[in-house]
């Protein structure tokens, strides 16, 4: 079977399963103003009738406006019903965007989160005001630090929900592909090279610094705890540790920027008494720390085997 791009492709055979574009809920808000911009017309109609120029061209030009401004509304709408936007088929997971065999695919999640992902590179994300829901896919394939790939496609607002009949069609054809988008700390590809260097230096010093440059020191581990600026905890006060992105946008001038800052939070059984919550501290983990996230995590679940772990980033 061939898949089209356009998103109109033949009978699906038996076992496929196709998340579609769907019609809104409701068409009550397009039927409400199209049959105000229908009565705007209708009045100039009888304006032009009874010779009053100036109520046929107000009347007028106000429901062709309205009328306009429906079209453009709900056109797109009508447009996506029943076209296919992601595909779980025999040979992998398509999308609109992208194609991936099963034998690179080794996880994947319905997502909803405040931002869509790019059109061009799946792996980048923009932030928006709603949630949205996309579809996240764990790639075997690995980054330069040996993280997983992950590459993402946002659908419509209005889509099927027939997420039983996809997760029923991936089991058929990849039953090794598991439901979820957090990253473990058995996901990373380690490099044996810097792995004996971390462990060489924790036996000549005690402690690894997590250096943010020019030998600024950001955080700090050791086999007895972690260290996060003025804060020193012991492992048995870390009950869990996440890798996030923060993503801000802001306009200046109608230009939007976003911006995005991966944090490690760390999350302890520190109660704080004001709020009666967990104390939890989110320091900036960018990129260029070293070493990197997925360098120190596998060393962390040595040192604190009850500390779970999980990674959310994203690009």
């Amino acid at each position: 079977m061939v898949y089209h791009h356009d998103g109109i492709a033949p009978t699906a055979p038996t076992g496929e399963a196709h998340i579609r574009g769907a019609a809104p809920k409701s068409w009550r808000g397009y039927i409400i103003a199209a049959s105000i911009a229908g009565g705007l017309l209708l009045g100039a109609v009888v304006c032009l009738a009874l010779g009053f120029m100036g109520g046929f061209w107000n009347l007028g030009l106000f429901g062709v406006i309205i009328g306009i401004g429906v079209a453009i509304a709900a056109l797109p709408q009508l447009a996506i019903v029943g076209r296919i936007f992601v595909t779980a088929g025999p040979q992998g997971l398509h999308t609109l965007v992208f194609d991936l065999p099963w034998a690179d695919v080794s996880a994947y999640e319905f997502v909803d989160q405040n931002s869509t992902y790019n059109t061009i590179n799946a792996a980048k994300t923009k932030a928006d005001q709603v949630r949205r829901r996309s579809i996240v896919i764990t790639r075997k394939a690995t980054d330069q630090n040996g993280r997983p790939i992950q590459w993402g496609y946002t659908l419509p607002v209005n889509h099927t929900t027939n997420y039983d009949e996809f997760h029923a069609a991936v089991r058929a054809y990849a039953p090794q592909v598991r439901v979820g988008s957090a990253l473990g700390a058995g996901a990373y590809q380690q490099d044996p090279g810097v792995t004996a260097q971390l462990r060489a230096l924790l036996a000549q010093y005690g402690y690894l610094d997590i250096s943010r440059g020019r030998g600024k020191t950001a955080l700090q581990i050791s086999p007895t705890g972690m260290a996060v600026g003025e804060n020193s905890l012991p492992w048995n006060a870390i009950t869990a540790l996440a890798a996030v992105t923060d993503v801000h946008t802001t306009s200046y001038n109608g230009v939007k920027s976003t911006e995005r800052t991966p944090r490690l939070v760390v999350i302890t059984n520190h109660i704080d008494p004001k709020t009666g919550e967990p104390v939890v501290l989110r320091p900036a983990y960018p990129t260029h720390y070293q070493p990197t996230i997925e360098q120190i995590v596998p060393l962390i679940v040595e040192f604190a085997p009850h500390v779970t772990f999980g990674d959310r980033r994203t690009g």
